[in-house]
C-alpha cells in the first residue's frame, strides 16, 4: 500500500478526535489546579508615600474603616511561594500619586492598588481604599532663626563659634492654609562645624519644628563666626565725660569708676590694653546742651569704648556697675 502523507496528518489529527480533546481538556485541568494550589497569601507592612501637586498638603492619611496611617501601609499579597521566597520585601515600597485638585480642606477617598508598588510581575495585591484628608498650601514670608545652637560638632581645639547668623532676615514658605496665620518662623537646618576654625558662608535648607507641614521655596546664607577661645582682662576704669563744646555746667558723677570684665582673642586685648586709652569709660547727656539745667539728676548707662577701630566685633565688655548717677552743678562746681 503507497505511503500518502496527507492521509498520515488527517489520521494524526482526526482519528478518536473526540479523546484527544478530552485528553487536552484535563492536561489544562491539571495544570491550573497545580498553578493556583500552590498559591499563597501574606501580608506584610510597607513603606507608604504620597505624591501630591506643589500647592496641596496632607493633614491625615486612613483607611476605610478609620485607622490612622502614618509611614507604612499593611498590603495583602497573593502569589506562588517560590515568588515569594525571590521577593526583597526590604526593597518594596509604595508611591500612591494624588492628581486631585483642591480649592479648600477636602477629604478624598482613594484605591491603592498593584501599579502603586514596585512588586514583580506575577505578585497580586488586595486593593485599598483610603481616605485623604487635603489642606492648600499658601505662600508667605517667614522670619529666619539662626542661633549657635544650630551648629553640628565642635570646632577645632582652642576655638569657638563666635556667632550664626542668617544672611536673609526673611524667607518664602507654603504653610498649609489651617495654620498659616500661626506660622511666623523658620530654623536652619544645623550646621557643620566639626574642626573647622575659620569664618565660612554655608547654603542651607530651612524648616519648621511645630510639625505644621511647611514647605522652603529658597534656602539661605549662614554666615558662621569661628575664633580663637576667649581670654579675658578684669580692670578698673575711670569714668570720663566729654562734656559738649560750650556747655556750662559741671558735672558730679557717682561713682567716678567702674570695673571692667573684657573678654575676647588674647591678641586683641593684649594690643588693646598695651596703649594708653586704648579702653575708656564714658557716658553720654541724654538732652542737648541747652536744655540741661544746674540741679538736675540723670542715672545713665555706661558705655565702653576702644580707641582702636574693629575692636567692638572681637571683644566684648561687662561693666559693674552698668550705669552712674550724674548730677548736673552750676559752672565752676563739679567736674567739668
Amino acid at each position: 500500500m503507497k505511503f500518502s502523507p496527507l492521509g498520515f496528518l488527517k489520521g494524526l489529527l482526526f482519528d478518536n478526535l473526540m479523546t484527544k480533546i478530552m485528553a487536552l481538556l484535563l492536561a489544562l485541568l491539571l495544570w491550573t489546579y497545580l498553578v493556583y494550589s500552590s498559591m499563597d497569601k501574606d501580608t506584610r507592612d510597607v513603606p507608604f508615600r504620597l505624591e501630591l501637586p506643589p500647592d496641596i498638603s496632607v493633614r491625615s492619611v486612613a483607611l476605610e474603616e478609620g485607622t490612622i496611617l502614618t509611614d507604612t501601609i499593611a498590603v495583602e499579597l497573593t502569589a506562588t511561594k517560590g515568588m515569594f521566597n525571590s521577593i526583597n520585601f526590604g526593597g518594596v515600597r509604595c508611591l500612591h500619586k494624588v492628581t486631585t485638585k483642591i480649592s479648600g480642606p477636602e477629604t478624598i477617598n482613594e484605591t491603592i492598588t498593584r501599579n502603586d508598588f514596585n512588586l514583580p510581575e506575577g505578585v497580586s495585591v488586595k486593593p485599598i481604599r483610603i481616605k485623604i484628608n487635603l489642606v492648600p498650601l499658601v505662600e508667605k514670608e517667614v522670619r529666619v532663626v539662626a542661633s549657635l545652637a544650630d551648629c553640628a560638632g565642635a570646632p577645632a581645639e582652642g576655638y569657638m563659634v563666635r556667632s550664626v547668623r542668617s544672611l536673609r532676615e526673611k524667607v518664602k514658605v507654603r504653610a498649609p492654609a489651617n495654620v498659616a496665620e500661626s506660622v511666623s518662623e523658620v530654623f536652619i537646618e544645623p550646621i557643620p562645624v566639626e574642626g573647622r576654625k575659620e569664618h565660612f558662608v554655608v547654603r542651607t535648607k530651612v524648616h519648621d519644628r511645630g510639625g505644621f507641614g511647611i514647605v522652603a521655596l529658597e534656602e539661605v546664607e549662614v554666615d558662621v563666626v569661628i575664633l580663637p577661645n576667649p581670654d579675658h582682662r578684669e580692670i578698673t576704669l575711670p569714668v570720663f565725660f566729654a562734656a559738649p563744646i560750650g556747655f556750662p555746667y559741671g558735672v558730679e558723677v557717682t561713682p567716678r569708676e567702674a570695673a571692667v570684665r573684657l573678654e575676647g582673642p588674647k591678641s586683641a586685648l593684649d594690643d588693646l590694653l598695651s596703649s594708653s586709652g586704648g579702653v575708656e569709660l564714658s557716658f553720654r547727656l541724654p538732652h542737648p546742651a541747652n536744655s540741661v539745667a544746674a540741679g538736675q539728676k540723670f542715672n545713665l548707662p555706661l558705655e565702653c569704648r576702644f580707641a582702636r577701630k574693629g575692636y567692638d566685633a572681637v571683644v566684648t565688655a561687662v561693666i559693674a556697675p552698668s550705669e552712674v548717677q550724674v548730677e548736673i552743678k552750676p559752672a565752676g562746681e563739679g567736674e567739668k
